[in-house]
């Protein structure tokens, strides 16, 4: 049977035995943190990942740094105890993380993880793979930051306190293929450089908003079939800092607020329906359907132009969409040219903006 604990007393590589005591302060010598094992990092030691591996729990204690490396990644099957130092977390890190630290969590039953370091990088990249593939991960305080791409295959990732605000940002790409994201009925702002939700994966959005900044080859938003979006009356949000773009709704789910900022042309793809406001401000750029096939848009709130051109296109006038009320402050609305199909809308309001159609 292996040794509960193995405590890093030297700075190393994690696969050297060089690195590792039984004992925290001991003599280095002891083996390797095995796959039922708790990996402690202790202060003043610098670990870096040399070789993907396997262990139960993690603890960089503050003082100490894990340093990754882009090729390789750590993964978490359990969570540790009192006894062993991580309380119940399966990962918890008050030190620092170098660059390129990986981590992929497969823990049964539901568990904790502290993510934010003191200083240093933010976790590179995370794999949500939950083992019975229901529990959920829950993520303690506001303000994580995975610095690369995080993917959900498996189980529920989440902010600790439902209803809370604990803040989410991925630099890049989101990817959930199956289990759920969700903001745990809270409002914290989430940020996404894109967000791809496939069979089986659940985004359940936060009720504050979601922002969008990057896109995933040429999508920013890909809710693809047998993909569930839950908007929970929150907004999904297409930031400035993307150019052209696509956005697919073929799971055909609500949304609540949609608000594109696009610097460049925004085209969705699937009919969409937004429950409460659209709102579109980018200049010198279109928002429109990609093709005649792409389906109607429905609005039952506002239907708002900042600045911009809505509808611009030729390519929506076969789709009979509905505006709500239309709300012109800036750019052109088009209504329709030589469509056959029929545009409708709760009342328009120009203060100064184009109307044409």
């Amino acid at each position: 049977m292996a040794e509960a604990n193995r405590f890093a007393v030297a700075t190393g590589n994690f696969s050297a035995t060089s690195t590792w005591s039984a004992t925290s302060g001991g003599t280095a010598g002891a083996s390797v943190p095995d796959t039922d094992q708790h990996a402690i990092i202790e202060s003043g030691n610098n670990v870096t990942l040399d070789a993907s591996d396997e262990i139960k729990s993690l603890t960089v204690n503050s003082g100490g740094t894990l340093t990754g490396n882009a090729s390789y990644s750590l993964t978490i099957n359990g969570e540790g105890d009192a006894t062993y130092g991580t309380n119940g977390y399966a990962i918890k890190i008050t030190g620092i993380l170098g660059a390129n630290v990986n981590f992929i969590i497969t823990t049964a039953g539901g568990t904790q993880t502290d993510l934010i370091p003191a200083s240093g990088s933010n976790v590179e990249n995370l794999t949500i793979s939950k083992s019975d593939g229901a529990d959920e991960v829950r993520y303690d305080a506001t303000g994580l930051r995975i610095g690369g791409d995080l993917t959900v295959t498996a189980g529920t990732f989440q902010q600790s306190s439902g209803g809370g605000a604990y803040s989410l940002t991925v630099d890049d790409d989101v990817s959930i293929t199956g289990g759920t994201l969700s903001a745990n009925g809270g409002n914290p702002d989430m940020t996404f450089g894109s967000l791809t939700i496939a069979s089986g994966g659940t985004y359940s959005a936060t009720s504050g908003t979601t922002n969008i900044t990057s896109e995933n080859g040429t999508k920013c938003f890909d809710n693809q079939t047998g993909g569930t979006f839950t908007h929970n009356n929150g907004t999904l949000k297409f930031a400035s800092s993307i150019g052209d773009t696509t956005f697919d709704n073929a799971g055909a789910d609500d949304f609540y607020n949609l608000t594109c900022e696009t610097n460049g042309d925004c085209k969705y793809l699937n009919a969409i329906t937004v429950l409460n406001n659209l709102t579109i401000n980018h200049s010198n750029a279109n928002f429109a359907a990609n093709t005649d096939g792409s389906g109607a848009i429905t609005v039952h709130g506002i239907t708002k132009l900042v600045d911009g051109i809505a509808f611009s296109t030729s390519d929506d006038n076969a789709n009979a969409d509905h505006y709500g009320f239309i709300v012109i402050e800036g750019g052109t609305f088009r209504i329709s040219d030589t469509s056959s199909a029929t545009k409708t809308c709760d009342g328009i309001r120009n203060i100064g903006g184009t109307l044409s159609g």
